[in-house]
């Protein structure tokens, strides 16, 4: 057992590598939890607009820029909607933390302080197996997502930087230079080196901080669900550990001359204290899983409307650069659009997943003993069955059910865009 997974999260080092980066990038609640040196409440707001003012400022110069250039060629205008796309992925995301300033802030306490499973009151071996697998699955998607993004921005950059040096367009200014971005600016880029040089100072954050956001929303999403899905199994477990009754009663009647016996079981005055207080606790962690469940919702619901119409549009484009641009657009865009699956992938089933095992938690309260208890019992567990029953489906702006049918649904629509632009292009 690794005692570094078994710490509270706030000692943890990949969530300290997560909390200065969302500090970093002005995501960190500080209104309600304390941050870096830095992060305090007024820089976070002001690190936050200064972001999104940043990108507001480069999309827009990207459509100008599109504006201006409508005369290009079917391919070089769909890789430059995609430029813009991309450029624009990262505005939802800060939007999320400003509408939702008050949700958000609530929701990572609530993580922090009740749902992170290291403040479980009482772990057994069950409960420490649940909180061990699901540390392992939080820190390796840290360094995994961490790794993919840092590599597929890298290339980004790297490719148009090979393709003037394949072109000697750094030295000879009759060769137009292959931009990183293409945005509208009052300075030379095209054959000046130093013009070059300096939009992409300009724009390297944008192509750093476009994944970095998104990546770490979405872990932070999965630290959310991954340690719900925990509690739901514990909560599982702690319902198939309500006592059995221990009393055999058995009595006879005679019928028609015919005698019959009933055996039947019931708890004890003691057992049903003990059942009384197990179902209590129950009802209290279920309580709280679905209040940290809605907490998600209201978040996070926008977010993932603005992810599957990000995906329905800008998949399909993708998709051509990397039918149309061979070994460059397999380069510069074959890892986002690995990135980009696997983040619609993971929301929707990793959400379908949540929401099996909440249903599923009827099932078990179907299988405790109630003939055998009181009145009192009774009717807690049946209220238990009732809220159990309620429908937990995860929405998308409450439009859209969030789950994988409708992520397929969505890939086959930007697959069937993407066939529909190939043939365009070819004509």
């Amino acid at each position: 057992m690794d005692p570094k997974l078994v710490l509270s999260p706030r000692k943890q080092k990949y969530f300290k590598i997560c909390n200065l980066v969302l500090s970093a990038l002005g995501l960190w609640p500080e209104h309600v939890m304390p941050g870096p040196f830095f992060a305090t409440t007024r820089r976070q707001k002001h690190i936050l607009i200064g972001w999104l003012v940043y990108f507001l400022l480069v999309l827009s110069a990207m459509v100008h820029y599109v504006t201006q250039h409508l005369d290009k060629d079917f391919f070089e205008i769909s890789e430059l909607l995609a430029s813009c796309l991309i450029a624009a992925f990262a505005i939802p995301h800060l939007l999320l933390r400003i509408l939702h300033d008050k949700s958000y802030g609530e929701l990572f306490k609530e993580f922090y302080d009740k749902m992170h499973l290291s403040n479980y009151r009482s772990h057994d071996d069950f409960t420490m197996k649940i909180l061990l697998a699901t540390e392992r699955s939080s820190a390796t998607g840290v360094i995994t997502l961490t790794t993919s993004v840092v590599i597929a921005a890298t290339f980004y950059i790297l490719v148009p930087i090979f393709i003037n040096v394949a072109n000697d367009a750094y030295f000879n200014r009759t060769v137009n230079l292959e931009p990183v971005l293409y945005l509208s600016t009052p300075f030379n880029t095209e054959n000046d080196v130093r013009g070059w040089a300096g939009l992409s100072i300009i724009i390297l954050p944008v192509i750093y901080a476009t994944p970095i956001i998104g990546s770490y929303t979405a872990l932070s999403f999965s630290f959310f669900v991954f340690h719900l899905r925990g509690h739901v199994d514990i909560l599982k477990y702690n319902i198939r550990k309500i006592i059995n009754p221990s009393v055999v009663v058995t009595y006879g009647y005679e019928k028609a001359g015919q005698k019959f016996e009933v055996v039947y079981t019931r708890y004890t005055e003691e057992d049903e204290m003990v059942v009384s207080v197990q179902l209590k606790e129950i009802a209290k962690q279920h309580c709280l899983i679905l209040k940290f469940r809605n907490l998600i919702q209201t978040v996070y619901g926008e977010l993932l409307m603005s992810i599957y119409l990000f995906n329905i549009v800008g998949y399909c484009l993708i998709l051509l650069q990397l039918t149309r641009g061979l070994s460059q657009g397999m380069a510069r865009y074959g890892i986002i659009a690995l990135i980009l699956l696997a983040q619609m992938s993971f929301f929707s089933l990793s959400l379908d997943r949540l929401n099996q095992k909440l249903n599923s938690l009827t099932t078990e309260l179907y299988q405790v003993p109630w003939p055998a208890m009181r009145r009192r019992n009774t009717q807690t567990l049946r209220c238990m069955m009732l809220m159990t029953q309620k429908s937990t489906r995860f929405t998308a702006a409450g439009m859209s059910d969030v789950s994988a049918p409708v992520m397929i649904s969505i890939l086959r629509t930007s697959i069937s865009y993407f066939v529909f632009l190939q043939s365009v292009d070819n004509n």
